[in-house]
């Protein structure tokens, strides 16, 4: 491309012209190409940038629906028990432990219970181990207040 000099019009007034040399034309001509290509380049980062917030919002909501679920996991269970008229089942429990005598720790007793648990009785043996008496064993039954 060889040509001396490059015209441009100006847009406050119709009848200036300015000259320009061929070295400052390519130099309008590629400010001007860079611009429009970093507003096309700006126009797709801000593209991105709002569907990746929307990407995060749907992630925190699905993050919270799933902890949700996890607090509320034995309520959603009971309720669907409660529909399905399901009784829970019977749980097999072991304990153990130290009674003391008053409040104080001065004659401590070990004891030990194997318990089945249902919805309103437990039934099970015990264990009463004192160091200065015989042992003890019994057969528990236990009604569920609250």
């Amino acid at each position: 491309m060889g040509f001396k000099a490059i015209s441009q019009n100006v847009t406050q007034s119709k009848d200036s012209v300015i000259i320009l040399s061929e070295k400052q034309a390519k130099a309008v001509a590629t400010d001007l190409v860079r611009y429009d290509f970093l507003k096309n380049i700006s126009k797709e980062q801000e593209k991105r940038i709002v569907n990746f917030e929307k990407t995060i919002i749907k992630l925190e909501n699905t993050i919270s629906i799933k902890d949700s679920i996890i607090f509320y996991q034995k309520d959603y269970i009971i309720a669907q028990n409660k529909v399905l008229n399901i009784k829970p089942k019977p749980q097999f429990h072991g304990y153990l432990g130290m009674l003391s005598e008053g409040f104080t720790f001065l004659t401590p007793s070990f004891s030990g219970r194997v318990v089945l648990e249902c919805k309103k009785l437990n039934f099970g043996i015990q264990y009463i181990g004192i160091p200065s008496i015989k042992n003890q064993y019994g057969v528990l039954i236990e009604y569920k207040l609250f």
